[in-house]
């Protein structure tokens, strides 16, 4: 799972899976624009990326930190990220800026946590027991709108929360056959 879109010149990312930031890259996606990240949840398929999304900044100029919001239990997670990878930081950084080097985190609930530049950011909780806290985010710019949730089963916050949106992307990471009987495409 990597979501990412664009708002005017802000680049944005949601949950950060394995080889996201290679995907990004190949699609084209101005990652030196990319200054904050949102996760929906703290499985290891959500984040096993968000190592390499970050300490590549310097490979594609991110000028300044990168911050990542997600739910209770992301800022324990940076922090490991940070130590893991402090000689790696240092070596880096050592003869350079290192602006891009800076991780930063916030833990969020639900409410709106980000308004600039006419981009409104609201996170809202979703039911993936038993992982709790799980978020969906809803991206308002201008006259348009994106729903973005990971892995959740039937959520009516999350019904609330996507009236009149453009776009709902509802991710997951797989499913068994019963599944996919049960809403044949």
């Amino acid at each position: 799972p990597c979501m990412a879109g664009l708002a005017g010149q802000r680049a944005y990312v949601f949950d950060v899976g394995s080889g996201g930031t290679r995907n990004l890259g190949a699609m084209g996606f101005p990652l030196n624009r990319l200054r904050r990240i949102y996760l929906t949840h703290l499985h290891s398929d959500h984040i096993t990326g968000l190592d390499d999304l970050w300490i590549t900044g310097w490979i594609y100029q991110r000028p300044s930190a990168l911050k990542v919001y997600g739910p209770e239990g992301t800022k324990h997670t940076i922090d490991a990220l940070r130590s893991m990878y402090h000689k790696d930081i240092h070596y880096r950084t050592s003869n350079v800026r290192h602006e891009h080097a800076q991780l930063l985190s916030e833990e969020v609930t639900q409410g709106v946590i980000y308004q600039a530049s006419g981009v409104t950011i609201t996170a809202f909780y979703v039911d993936h027991k038993p992982v709790e806290p799980a978020l969906g985010y809803r991206l308002d710019f201008g006259d348009r709108s994106v729903l973005i949730s990971g892995d959740t089963t039937y959520s009516d916050n999350l019904i609330k929360h996507a009236q009149d949106v453009d776009v709902l992307i509802h991710e997951i990471a797989g499913s068994d056959a019963t599944l996919v009987a049960r809403n044949p495409r």
